[in-house]
């Protein structure tokens, strides 16, 4: 997704926008490596003004991810919304040119230098729906996972393993109390 610096007026630009996984490769590689789907493009809805040299950027997007919930693993999507708030500047031949540590500050995160007429933000769309994805997604918040014993998922049904699990290690542990009682 391109925009022509030109086209951004005075009064600034909307831009209300499909944006397809397709045009993404972050997100494809996703789709390959990991099995996470996006069953819809990602919409977007932004106003760009420019401020002298500058454009800000500021709007959501919002899609929909089919991935596996982080408990049971079944299958679950979850919806990914993200506020965005970009400054695109024009690309100086100086800013790395020494090769300095430089410590950033907050608001050199919403920096992004371009170059040219025109803004490319198919990267930016990509990085905020990433970063806006859940970390680890469930199909339910009261979801009660797989039993560790024997993998049932414990959703559906209940199994018949023991409830208190005993690390071999400690078993000895167990009569201690007893022991000390008597």
């Amino acid at each position: 997704m391109q925009i022509a610096v030109k086209d951004i007026g005075p009064s600034g630009h909307r831009e209300i926008a499909e944006v397809p996984i397709a045009d993404m490769p972050l997100l494809m590689e996703l789709v390959r490596s990991e099995g996470i789907g996006f069953p819809v493009p990602v919409m977007v809805d932004i106003h760009l003004v420019r401020q002298e040299d500058s454009v800000v950027v500021t709007g959501t997007l919002d899609t929909c991810a089919a991935l596996n919930c982080s408990r049971c693993l079944e299958e679950t999507t979850a919806s990914v919304h993200a506020d965005i708030r970009i400054v695109f500047e024009p690309a100086t031949a100086d800013a790395d040119a020494l090769g300095e540590v430089v410590e950033l500050t907050e608001a050199d995160m919403e920096r992004v230098p371009y170059d040219g007429d025109f803004l490319d933000l198919a990267a930016v769309i990509q990085e905020e729906v990433l970063a806006a994805m859940p970390l680890r997604p469930l199909c339910q918040t009261a979801c009660k996972g797989l039993c560790p014993g024997c993998g049932a998922n414990l959703n559906e049904s209940a199994c018949s393993c023991s409830n208190t699990p005993v690390d071999p290690r400690l078993a000895v542990l167990k009569n201690w109390r007893s022991d000390t009682e008597s």
